[in-house]
């Protein structure tokens, strides 16, 4: 799961950096006409705020498994725990 988020975080990366990349070129005048002024607003309106949230996401992805590993080492100390040997009624 680790090597997900951090693959996770890697593509969140490039696509802001392409998307921040492309809005720059299209606010300096490299690229124009109709359809690049409504992709702009695309990007800084859709695009953009899409990426934050999936940033959010992941990250929030990541304090849960960092909760789940945390409470994994606590457990592990004990071996393997197996649920019907703890719940079954020894005389």
């Amino acid at each position: 799961m680790s090597n997900n988020v951090t693959s996770a975080n890697l593509i969140i990366g490039r696509l802001d950096a392409g998307s921040q990349h492309l809005i720059a070129q299209l606010g300096a005048g490299v690229l124009q006409g109709a359809a690049f002024t409504a992709g702009q607003g695309l990007f800084t309106e859709l695009i953009l705020p899409g990426i934050a949230k999936l940033r959010e996401a992941v990250s929030d992805i990541q304090a849960e498994l960092a909760s789940y590993e945390h409470a994994h080492s606590v457990l592990a100390q004990y071996g393997n725990l197996d649920h019907d040997d703890l719940t079954s009624v020894k005389p």
